[in-house]
């Protein structure tokens, strides 16, 4: 079993358990400040344990030549590292370093261990001893099954204009999330041909076309955008981070929002993490937004909804009237009250609307189900919802869109393991099951732009985290005829692959979710990151992603899987550390055959931010 030393670079809240620092005088307080963060764990067989346990440090200095003298185990003993004590390296400020451990023992699924690490740092040329610990949890055994449960949501209609409010949009994702273990070595398949970078087919005709593709011209604080969409009738609505706009007529001319002066204020203010879906079937926008927590250890998950027609009606210089009605999942209604619902994504079903949350304070993940015949009366919703104890490798993850009868989902287990979660439509009861893939190099994502900015900074400590999620279904164009799944995750550099890359996997759920083809999206000379997958109509699969490094800044590409090249939107001419969460692509109601886009590149002068909207499809 392969183990690697893994560092990343987070912001963080102060999490942990147990910090203990010696060689201190009373008055003077440390400045580096060690705590260990939420460890990953994988059960390899009933007698062995891998671990991934990260050493955070909250202080605001450096801790230098970190080693680790002792790593214990309730219940197991260590195996991998071999021999201590342990070079961790320097732990940077806002940072952290995972060990990967294995222990031998007798554990299950389901149970906590307690898993100690101690040994010393230097700050200054001094030595200093600390020692952290921390609950290993295993997850639950697989397969294996659940119920969810039930709950409600008045429907509320804002009447006339709010006042502004400042966005509470501090970036504060924490790195409470799962950290992903090492698993068994399996072997890979040779990699396909590289994926190229290009500006915007000449060719005649050309491999594809862009219907559209404009700048929205929306300026948002910081260098996160965020961008999520879609288009529904003439309307084309758009979202990034704390701001909203829409356009009526094709893209040519965009009318900005303020979310804060559309709803009502609540908990600790709007924050962020917008994502937008059409759902045709009932043809309504519908947009979610994310409130902080606030003082009554609650926060919440708001789910808007108007037509396009309504949008556009409202969007007239005479027009007073707010046409959206909203419902507020909060965090006390999914029983997580003083837990923090965060990172929300959705899909759309035949008749439901799925909505998943990373659980900060429990280290879960929540999937919600929301019927769409309720959201278009307007009336109370009755939504379900699963445990989120039941799927924290999941943390983080995108829901797989065109979700049609039956939303999946999925995490990885540890670097050769996938675990993937499915729940009818007509079923309250979800499943999941364990699928063997090949081992992906799992160490850190790193990625420098011209003026040497880590543009990864963020993803340090997210590889395999499930940002591409699809369901295929044959098409015309299909090659293969059967009903598929494709997840994809960023994967660092590594096992001959010299930049992070895109790794990719599709799975036949009608065939026990056999493995059809697992593969990578990947260029010697620059990094590709954060995919966004859905498909279309042909049965061809469609990328929004971003990519840098190698001497280019961050931009946004899109194209289509299998041409081997992706086409660049922006143009970036800056460099940051503070680049993603994600990108956007949705399948375009009105022409099925198409995609609709969204990605952001920056500017160093001017408007910062260059947020772009882009229909894309075959001539």
């Amino acid at each position: 079993m392969k183990h690697l030393l893994r560092t990343s670079v987070q912001v963080l809240s102060c999490v942990s358990l147990l910090l203990i620092v010696g060689g201190w005088q009373k008055e003077k307080q440390p400045s580096v400040k060690l705590s260990a963060g939420r460890p990953g764990s994988s059960l390899i067989d009933a007698g062995t344990l891998s671990v991934a346990f990260p050493i955070l440090n909250t202080g605001a200095t450096d801790a230098g030549d970190v080693q680790a003298t002792a790593i214990s185990l309730q219940g197991g003993s260590l195996t991998q590292p071999g021999s201590l004590p342990f070079a961790v390296g320097g732990i940077r400020a806002d940072s952290d370093a995972i060990i990967d451990a294995t222990f031998k023992g007798s554990f299950s699924a389901g149970k906590s261990y307690l898993m100690k690490v101690e040994g010393t740092f230097k700050q200054g040329g001094v030595a200093q001893k600390f020692a952290v610990q921390r609950q290993v949890r295993i997850p639950p055994a697989s397969p294996g099954s659940a119920d969810t449960a039930e709950s409600s949501a008045p429907a509320v209609k804002p009447s006339g204009t709010y006042p502004v409010q400042t966005p509470n949009d501090k970036d504060a994702n924490p790195a409470y999330g799962w950290r992903v273990p090492n698993g068994p070595i399996r072997q890979a398949a040779p990699p396909p041909a590289e994926t190229t970078l290009q500006p915007a087919p000449k060719e005649d005709p050309p491999p594809i076309n862009f219907f559209t593709n404009v700048n929205v011209g929306v300026q948002v604080k910081g260098t996160t955008d965020e961008p999520s969409g879609a288009v529904g009738g003439k309307v084309i609505f758009v979202t990034y981070n704390s701001k909203a706009s829409f356009s009526t007529d094709g893209g040519s001319n965009f009318t900005i929002l303020d979310p804060t002066t559309i709803f009502p204020d609540a908990d600790g203010h709007f924050c962020c993490d917008q994502v937008v879906q059409y759902a045709a079937s009932i043809d309504r926008i519908l947009w979610i937004l994310l409130y902080r927590k606030g003082s009554n250890g609650e926060n919440r998950i708001r789910i808007a909804a108007a037509s396009p027609k309504d949008i556009q009606d409202a969007g007239k210089e005479d027009s007073k009237h707010n046409p959206w009605i909203f419902w507020d999942i909060t965090s006390a209604g999914i029983k997580q009250k003083g837990k923090w619902l965060d990172y929300p994504d959705t899909s759309i079903g035949d008749n439901s609307l799925y909505i998943s949350s990373d659980v900060v304070g429990a280290g879960g993940y929540v999937v919600v189900r929301v019927p769409l015949s309720e959201i278009k009366s307007g009336s109370t919703i009755h939504y379900r919802y699963t445990n989120e104890s039941d799927s924290p490798m999941a943390w983080g993850s995108h829901l797989a869109q065109n979700a049609a009868d039956e939303i999946f989902w999925a995490g990885p287990k540890d670097n050769s393991t996938l675990r993937v979660f499915s729940w009818k439509e007509n079923s309250n009861t979800y499943h999941w099951r364990d699928v063997d893939i090949a081992s992906w190099p799992n160490s850190t994502l790193s990625s420098l732009t011209p003026d040497h900015q880590d543009w990864l900074t963020k993803a340090h400590g997210s590889a395999g985290t499930i940002k591409g999620a699809t369901r295929l279904t044959a098409g015309k164009g299909s090659k293969d005829p059967s009903d598929q799944l494709w997840f994809g995750w960023t994967a660092s550099k590594g096992s001959g692959f010299k930049q992070p890359h895109i790794e990719w996997v599709s799975l036949a759920p009608g065939n026990q979710f056999s493995v059809i083809h697992q593969s990578e999206v990947w260029n010697d000379t620059q990094a590709y990151a954060y995919p966004a997958f859905s498909s279309n109509s042909d049965g061809e699969l469609g990328m929004s992603l971003e990519t840098g490094g190698g001497g280019k800044y961050e931009n946004h590409a899109c194209g289509f899987w299998g041409d081997f090249v992706v086409y660049i939107t922006t143009s970036t001419d800056v460099g940051t550390t503070r680049f993603g969460d994600y990108v956007t692509i949705r399948l375009d109601a009105a022409h099925p055959a198409r995609f609709d886009a969204f990605g952001y590149g920056l500017h160093k002068t001017g408007a910062p931010i260059e947020t772009r909207y882009m229909q894309f499809g075959r001539p």
